[in-house]
Order: C-alpha cells, then structure tokens, then sequence
C-alpha cells in the first residue's frame, strides 16, 4: 500500500490512512495476493516465474516466503469448499474415480480424482488404491 500526503501552503503535511487490515509497513492486498496464488497455483509456474513477473512486469519485489504464504492462506480458506465438494461427490449417484502418477517435491506421489459432471476433487497421496482413497475421505468403506 501507498499513502497519499498532501501539504498544505503552510507546510504541514496530511497523510492518507491505509485500511484497518493494515498492520505493518510492507503489506499486499487481496489483489496481489489472488494474481499471485493465480499464477502458482492454477497457471502453475514455479516460484522464480512468479517473482519475475512481479519484478519486471508490475514492480512489485516478492519473496518466495510470501507467495508461499498467500498459497498457504488461499488453502486454509478453501476449507469449507473442499468439504463442500467432498459431500457433493459423497451423495452423488454417479462419480467417477481415477489416479495418475506425478512427481511432487521429487518424490512419486499419486494423484487420485473424484468427479462427476459438476464436481472434481484431486487429492495427492504417497499411495495408491483403497488407502489412499480412505485418506480422501469421499468413497465409504
């Protein structure tokens, strides 16, 4: 955020005041924080990516530390929806199920999916079948 100061012509300064969510010197907003949690996580670019566009394009100097945090945030808020689909799959007549290996962090993982024509839910996994679909918390045993 950046402050509007005025002065006056007897040399006395007024200072704009930034938004009660403001609570130290350096902070993003909701804006940057969104396009940020954008470009990593749904256009999937790394890190390094990230911080070079907001260098170059827009200005903006972020460190991996708050991109990691803004996705972390974004997580934590997505909560309630996570439950939400796990539900509408749970009571769905019909879903569909599937995994396909991926590699995450280095490591082999498994990336399982529940959907059907309206809901998807991808849930990552050291391991395959009933396991890892137990751990996903949709399919009853």
């Amino acid at each position: 955020y950046r402050a509007e100061i005025l002065e006056d012509q007897n040399g006395k300064q007024y200072v704009a005041p930034f938004p009660e969510e403001v609570t130290k010197a350096a902070q993003y907003g909701p804006g940057i924080k969104a396009h940020s949690v954008y470009l990593s996580q749904y256009q999937l670019l790394p890190y390094k990516r990230v911080q070079e566009y907001f260098c170059e394009q827009l200005q903006i100097p972020i460190s991996d530390g708050s991109i990691f945090n803004f996705n972390q945030e974004a997580f934590l808020l997505l909560d309630d929806f996570e439950k939400a689909v796990k539900y509408k799959l749970m009571t769905a007549g019909l879903a569909h199920a599937d995994e396909t290996g991926v590699n995450i962090g280095g490591k082999r993982r498994w990336l399982h999916c529940m959907s059907n024509d309206l809901w998807t839910c991808y849930f990552p996994h050291e391991k395959r079948g009933t396991e890892a679909m137990d751990a996903m918390g949709i399919l009853f045993s």
